[in-house]
């Protein structure tokens, strides 16, 4: 029995003593109205050091309190600003966080039955919301949840004072403060009462803002870009976007995906000259055709036919105005002659019957020697192996020696006699071999040769 009376003589001073302490608080406190005040911006010394307390900002003091050795203003530097007030008489009220919203601490000094530092005065809280995801408190009775706050729990039957306080983040789709849990709306308040949340992604609890109101593992619209293709694409339980990304580049030439229910090709694209690019592209691809000549020369199946550069077909006749180098798929292709042998120009393919060099560069180059006059350039004659040349042309006015005779290259002719008397050219040796001659000498035809 005596334990009992003890027990509500210690909770009746207890209460009797927090109401004292709410008494002597100035306005600048919890409430649960409105008001708009003033705070000295910068103080001399520090109240108290709350180093367990993270959130209490040492830069904001408090104006002297009872039994304590607080802050003095420097100056005269007041700012207005707009927070919680107590009202006895009042219910409830939401506040919505600025970007300056914080806390102070409140410094109390042997004021029994409390001592020490308590973080608990809120500070830059406006009555309407700004933005989603904006930091909301609730707080409501006549001490507007300081109690709580602070720790205390009254006993049932003398809990007229204590009062709710409780934060969350502003969801404008709901239109409640809501309390969220991995980026998921778990339960929603105002001051009409607490509901359940729908557990969907929420944008206000940090969720990606394609999963807002969406449930976790929802799935979303692929993302066609030139770059990247973005397919399976759906919100994780982490309220994030997770999908399978495919990237265009020179490793995925000709790769072919498929995103938004159509085909797309990675090709490198030359439709601004200037600035060629790897990228993701529809059907029909552009042909590798030499209509910007870069095409054909930048070591690329740039229409994803399987052929490259001047092995495509339609590259065939383009010309490299860098280096000369001009694309064929024959002979008949190459135009002109060498500049440097002088000799005539012929294709380089792997098709015997279409090119006099084997090879696969389907570009145009020098013939290896030349046969006939017509294989040099205007103004040059065939020093051809038969008349112990090496099959190189050599210029107008070159003499030469064979068979103890001097010979000059007197173009169309090709080498004559200096005595005027013409030496038999390649074109003469090929010429069609008589009756006579093949009599006189069985292996004419085999030796000219």
């Amino acid at each position: 029995m005596g334990y009992k009376v003890e027990f509500v003589t210690t909770t009746f001073v207890l209460t009797i003593s927090i109401l004292l302490i709410l008494l002597m608080l100035p306005t600048p406190v919890f409430a649960c109205t409105f008001a708009t005040r003033s705070l000295y911006s910068s103080c001399e010394s520090t109240c108290c050091s709350i180093p367990y307390i993270s959130e209490c900002n040492e830069n904001l003091k408090l104006l002297p309190l009872v039994g304590t050795t607080c802050c003095y203003k420097v100056g005269n530097r007041l700012y207005q600003y707009q927070d919680f007030m107590i009202d006895v008489f009042a219910g409830c009220v939401m506040g919505y966080a600025s970007n300056e919203t914080g806390y102070l601490p409140l410094p109390l000094y042997n004021v029994w039955p409390l001592s020490g530092c308590f973080c608990v005065y809120d500070i830059h809280w406006s009555q309407t919301p700004s933005y989603e995801g904006q930091v909301c408190k609730l707080r409501s009775g006549m001490d507007c949840g300081w109690l709580r706050d602070l720790g205390i729990e009254l006993p049932p039957g003398i809990n007229l004072v204590q009062g709710k306080s409780k934060e969350g983040r502003w969801d404008p789709d709901s239109g409640y403060c809501v309390v969220c849990q991995d980026r998921k709306e778990v339960e929603r308040f105002d001051c009409s009462g607490d509901y359940a949340g729908d557990y969907k992604c929420d944008l206000a609890c940090d969720a990606s803002s394609e999963c807002d109101e969406k449930y976790p593992y929802s799935s979303l619209p692929d993302v066609c870009g030139e770059k990247q293709l973005n397919v399976s694409r759906y919100c994780n339980g982490y309220c994030q976007v997770s999908s399978t990304t495919y990237t265009c580049d020179s490793s995925h030439a000709c790769e072919v995906r498929s995103c938004g229910g159509r085909t797309y090709y990675c090709v490198y694209d030359w439709s601004q000259v200037n600035n060629p690019q790897w990228k993701w592209v529809l059907p029909p691809l552009n042909n590798e055709d030499g209509n910007h000549w870069q095409e054909c020369f930048d070591g690329v199946d740039n229409d994803c036919d399987g052929y490259t550069d001047c092995a495509d077909y339609e590259c065939k006749g383009v010309q490299n105005p860098n280096t000369g180098t001009i694309c064929c798929q024959s002979d008949s292709d190459c135009p002109g002659y060498d500049p440097t042998t002088h000799t005539k120009l012929v294709c380089e393919c792997p098709d015997s019957s279409k090119c006099n060099i084997i090879g696969s560069s389907y570009t145009c180059k020098p013939k290896p020697s030349c046969l006939l006059n017509s294989d040099c350039d205007s103004g040059w004659c065939c020093y051809s192996r038969d008349y112990g040349g090496s099959g190189t042309c050599e210029q107008k006015g070159k003499i030469i020696s064979y068979g103890g005779k001097s010979y000059i290259c007197d173009p169309p002719e090709g080498f004559v006699s200096s005595s005027n008397e013409n030496i038999k050219t390649t074109d003469q040796v090929n010429k069609r071999l008589t009756l006579l001659d093949l009599l006189i000498h069985p292996f004419f035809y085999f030796l000219k040769r």
